[in-house]
C-alpha cells in the first residue's frame, strides 16, 4: 500500500469509470469553514472566480476583484455560479468576499486536492508504462514584504505542472523538508529528481526504501556536485568499475539514480547502475539508471 494518503480527489476517480473529475467538481471537496446558514456564495463558485481570474493574469486581490465584477453572466454561470432569485443574474463575489474566504480555508487541503487532480489529468494522458517524472526544488517567493518566505515544490516536468508545495521553516533547509512535501503525493510509478543540494542519504532512503521501513519504494535520480567530495568520488569509482579508461575532470556532475529494486550500498541507498555521459556547461556527468527507469 502506498505511504501517500489517498485524498478525496483519488476516490472520486476510483469512485467513478476512471474518468478525472472537472475542476469544479475537485473545488467542491476543499471543506467550506463558514456556518451553513447566510452563505451567500459556494465556496467552489468563489474559488473557481479566484483561479480564473489569475489565469487571466490578475495577481492581486484587488485586480482578482476588478476582474471578477467584468465577467460575463456566461462565464460566472460557467463557473457555477446561480442567478440572484429578485436580480435574476448571477452576482460575482467582491474583492472583500474573495479575500476572506481565501483566507479562511485550510490551504494545505486545497494544495493537496488540487495537486492530486493535476497529478491525475497528466497520468490519464500518459501512455501505460511510461514513469511519471517529479522534480523537486525549492524557490524564494516573490512579492512577500519581509522576503523570507521559501517554498519547496514538487513539479511534473513533461506537463510543468506543480503537484505539491510546502513552506520551508525559517530555520532550516529544504533538504529537510523532502518527507513534508512529498508525503501526500502518490509516486506509484513515477522517478523523483532533484538538484545536488538534495543528494543526501537520508532523502534517497525516504523515496527509495522499503515501505516498511517508513520508505516509498519508489525511484530516484539525483545529481552529485563537488559539494560533496565524497559521494562524488564514491559515484565516478563505480563508473571506473564499468569503464576503467574514463578520464575524470576537475569540475564535473554526477547524477545516480535508485529506486526499491535496486540493492543498497555506495554511492547512495538504492543505487542500480551508473553510466557516464557529458554536458555542455556543466562538464562531465555521471547518469545512473534503475530498473523501473529503463
Amino acid at each position: 500500500m502506498s505511504h501517500a494518503r489517498i485524498t478525496a480527489v483519488t476516490s472520486v476517480i476510483k469512485d467513478g469509470a476512471g474518468k478525472v473529475p472537472g475542476l469544479l467538481a475537485v473545488l467542491a471537496l476543499v471543506p467550506d469553514p463558514r456556518r451553513p446558514r447566510g452563505r451567500r456564495f459556494p465556496l467552489a463558485f468563489v474559488l473557481a472566480v479566484a483561479a480564473a481570474c489569475t489565469l487571466a493574469g490578475a495577481k492581486t486581490f484587488r485586480e482578482i476583484g476588478d476582474q471578477a465584477a467584468d465577467l460575463p453572466q456566461k462565464v460566472l454561470r460557467d463557473l457555477g455560479g446561480k442567478p440572484h432569485p429578485l436580480r435574476r443574474k448571477v452576482i460575482a463575489p467582491s474583492e472583500t468576499r474573495i479575500r476572506t474566504l481565501l483566507h479562511l480555508i485550510d490551504t494545505e487541503i486545497l494544495d493537496e486536492i488540487t495537486g492530486g487532480w493535476l497529478r491525475s489529468l497528466a497520468d490519464a494522458g500518459r501512455l501505460d508504462g511510461l514513469l511519471a517524472a517529479i522534480a523537486i526544488d525549492g524557490k524564494w517567493l516573490r512579492g512577500v514584504l519581509d522576503g523570507q518566505v521559501k517554498l519547496f515544490a514538487a513539479m511534473l516536468h513533461e506537463e510543468k505542472a506543480v503537484i505539491a508545495q510546502h513552506r520551508i521553516p525559517d530555520e532550516t533547509t529544504e533538504t529537510t523538508q523532502v518527507k513534508a512535501l512529498l508525503e501526500d503525493v502518490d509516486l506509484d510509478g513515477a522517478v523523483v529528481t532533484a538538484d545536488a543540494v538534495n543528494a543526501q542519504r537520508d532523502t534517497a532512503d525516504y523515496i527509495a526504501g522499503p515501505e516498511e521501513d517508513g520508505g516509498r519504494g519508489s525511484a530516484y535520480f539525483l545529481f552529485v556536485k563537488s559539494n560533496q567530495p565524497k559521494l562524488q568520488r564514491a559515484v565516478f569509482d563505480a563508473i571506473q568499475q564499468d569503464c576503467p579508461a574514463t578520464p575524470i575532470t576537475r569540475n564535473w556532475t554526477a547524477a545516480t539514480a535508485g529506486s526499491s529494486a535496486a540493492p543498497s550500498g555506495p554511492p547512495v541507498p538504492g543505487t542500480a547502475s551508473i553510466s557516464r555521459t557529458s554536458g555542455r556547461s556543466r562538464g562531465s556527468a555521471a547518469t545512473a539508471t534503475t530498473p523501473a527507469a529503463r
